[in-house]
């Protein structure tokens, strides 16, 4: 597949934001080059993105466009958050949609929807910051081909939108190891969560009244630094010793997975995250870690009809489960071999294949 294509993401790739879904846009851009697109990349602040759009379509008629939004919306992505540039996003749009090159935009997260975000800044930037998502949405349903969302369940948060093609898209695997063999567990299962952990977002509770209750695991917990200070998540637990609280990154994280059996992702509901596909989950596929989790939920889902883990409703069912994997009674290789077969589906270049597919018709 050789496709000239634009990929186009209103921030820096060190300064590209991370949300629920997770998705780095340094990733989709190489992914693009790897299946062998032509990538004419638009990067970076408005000005180097403005300079770089003339001069990369001068006479050329790109394929198709994807872009990345940011968790800003477009005209306040600038270092300074003023809109001096609002309309050059608009008439990068206009100028491309009227040229007839298809448009795919991936929308990845939608937190200022909710109340959380109400408590993450003033009422007057609150405000400012909603009217431009609101002229960010409006730009893409009159200019975009299709919108790409993490799972689907968040298209009924985007009413404006509704007119448009919405596909799917979650996160990809990589870095993908060749097998996984199966430690011998010996009566100790052990666990290991990688996210957030401070309400009212990462309710954990659940995570501890398991670790509480189930005297066979010990649980490795990973979470930003600052998060060790600001939760209050460590009084839940009164099992000091099997319990590991850390902030690790780089090949210090891949260890905390290559040491564990299983992953968990094991909280209260939440709303915004009720509709979220965390890419640690696609983390922990790629190391062949089966994925124990809960609720009626993307993830769930995900781990149910891939058959990649295992879906409790409660604690009882989770101390339960967790019991009969410590005692042997069930086979975390056969798991672990599924869940790395269903990494290999699921990784970001067959991710970038299935949006210039879809683009390129």
């Amino acid at each position: 597949m050789c496709l000239n294509m634009i990929y186009h993401h209103p921030l820096p790739v060190q300064c590209g934001a991370q949300s629920g879904s997770g998705v780095r846009p340094y990733r989709m851009r190489e992914a693009f080059e790897k299946i062998g697109c032509k990538v004419l990349d638009l990067t970076g602040y408005s000005q180097v993105r403005r300079s770089m759009f003339s001069a990369a379509i001068d006479g050329v008629a790109p394929s198709f466009m994807y872009s990345e939004n940011s968790t800003m919306p477009l005209g306040l992505t600038d270092k300074h958050h003023l809109p001096m540039h609002y309309y050059f996003e608009l008439n990068q749009f206009k100028s491309l949609s009227r040229r007839g090159v298809p448009i795919g935009v991936f929308y990845r997260d939608f937190h200022w929807r909710f109340p959380v975000y109400d408590k993450m800044t003033t009422p007057l930037k609150r405000m400012i910051a909603k009217l431009f998502y609101l002229m960010e949405l409006e730009v893409y349903r009159r200019y975009a081909s299709v919108i790409f969302l993490p799972t689907i369940e968040m298209r009924k948060y985007l009413p404006q939108l509704d007119s448009l093609r919405v596909i799917a898209l979650p996160p990809g695997c990589l870095n993908i190891i060749g097998e996984r063999t199966p430690r011998a567990i010996n009566g100790r299962l052990k666990a290991v969560y990688v996210g957030g952990i401070v309400p009212p977002i990462y309710d954990l509770t659940p995570t501890a009244e398991l670790l509480n209750s189930c005297l066979n695991i010990e649980l490795n917990l990973v979470c930003r630094k600052n998060d060790l200070t600001e939760s209050d998540l460590l009084a839940k637990f009164r099992c000091p010793d099997r319990l590991r609280m850390t902030h690790v990154s780089g090949s210090d994280l891949e260890d905390k997975y290559s040491q564990a059996d299983i992953f968990v992702w094991l909280r209260r509901d939440c709303e915004y995250l009720d509709y979220a596909m965390p890419v640690k989950i696609f983390e922990a596929m790629a190391h062949g870690l089966p994925v124990l989790t809960m609720g009626e939920n993307p993830v769930s889902k995900f781990v149910r009809d891939n058959k990649i883990g295992w879906v409790v409703t409660g604690n009882e069912e989770a101390v339960a489960l967790s019991e009969k994997i410590a005692r042997g009674e069930i086979d975390l290789g056969l798991v672990s071999k599924n869940v790395l077969a269903v990494a290999k589906k699921n990784t970001w270049e067959e991710r970038a294949k299935l949006v210039a597919a879809i683009l390129s018709k």
